[in-house]
């Protein structure tokens, strides 16, 4: 089964391939059936980090929010002015998570 990273590294190259459309909802719904179908069927992933909280209280943390409960989706849309840029903030603060330190 593939990581995260994995399934974000096609996601970023083909969008519209897995989504339908290359908007950062679209990631969105395509990220919540794929982690929901795993879930369902016990499927190891080897990692859910765009489903923990982490994520999203991470996200909201780096773009300067006190406090949030919208989601990391939406977080992004509000410090953004496009579609192009809030899919390209997702990918970049995506591998900034990913390759963080504690």
């Amino acid at each position: 089964m593939q990581d995260s990273k994995e399934i974000l590294e096609r996601l970023r190259k083909y969008p519209a391939l897995y989504t339908g459309d290359n908007t950062l909802k679209s990631i969105e719904a395509f990220l919540a059936g794929y982690w929901f179908a795993t879930d369902r069927y016990e499927i190891s992933t080897h990692d859910d980090l765009l489903i923990s909280n982490e994520f999203h209280s991470w996200v909201a943390y780096r773009l300067h929010f006190s406090s949030s409960h919208c989601g990391w989706c939406n977080l992004i849309y509000e410090r953004t002015n496009s579609e192009k840029e809030a899919v390209n903030k997702f990918f970049e603060l995506y591998e900034e998570f990913v390759n963080r330190t504690p």
